[in-house]
């Protein structure tokens, strides 16, 4: 019975594999068998259409960061990739912004100008670089401008808040501060591990334990207590 994935499995069983099953493919509705115990099926379907029956005694699912009434929430591990797909973005436009106010910009003002000299102008403007100049009459006006760089911070800052967010790490730690830059108080490392420790003990021992011991029961007739 334990190769008939809809049929519960024991720990008398044993494990044949553990397997990583990904919530976007569960479906949000359960085929029920048993409401009064709690005993239904799931139904999994891949990316390629091919769906398949799963007792949820199967199942062990851990719920990290649920999100309104979504059945298995949204994990931190996927805020964190869009984060860093979000960072890509933002790297590149940052290095535009750098680009275009790095250095000044150039503009050609002529009065009543011709299609041809506008032509001519932008022309000229395509190939002015350090060891160049412009020549013009009293209808033509040349201008260096130096507008104000914008500040990245901020948009960096922000992203770096959502990535220690998802990764549930202190702001300070997640940036890497030099020691001196903050006090004790600001950043309690020793408050943070032990949230790290609870949340191992709360969250994944007891999967740990359960998989360890369906192993060990239907391999070697033994338990860990």
């Amino acid at each position: 019975p334990y190769d008939d994935p809809k049929e519960p499995i024991f720990p008398e069983y044993g494990l044949k594999t553990v397997e990583m099953l990904d919530p976007l493919f569960i479906q949000p509705t359960v085929e029920w068998i048993d409401q009064k115990n709690m005993e239904f099926l799931y139904t999994h379907r891949d990316k390629r259409g091919g769906e398949f029956k799963l007792h949820n005694s199967r199942v062990i699912h851990i719920p990290w960061a649920k999100l309104g009434t979504m059945m298995f929430g949204r994990g931190v591990i996927e805020i964190g990739i869009r984060t860093m797909l979000a960072k890509i973005g933002l790297d590149w436009a940052l290095g535009e912004v750098m680009y275009r106010y790095g250095k000044p910009f150039v503009v050609i003002n002529i009065e009543e100008a011709s299609k041809k000299e506008l032509k001519k102008a932008y022309e000229i403007l395509q190939n002015l670089n350090p060891n160049t100049g412009f020549a013009g009459t009293e209808r033509h006006k040349f201008q260096m401008m130096n507008p104000q760089a914008i500040n990245p911070e901020p948009f960096v800052k922000f992203y770096h808040i959502n990535q220690a967010r998802a990764l549930e790490m202190p702001y300070m730690v997640f940036i890497g501060v030099q020691k001196g830059q903050v006090s004790g108080s600001e950043v309690d490392f020793s408050d943070w591990y032990q949230t790290l420790h609870s949340k191992q003990e709360i969250k994944f021992s007891a999967p740990i334990h359960t998989i360890n011991n369906f192993f060990l029961k239907g391999n070697w007739d033994g338990e860990i207590f």
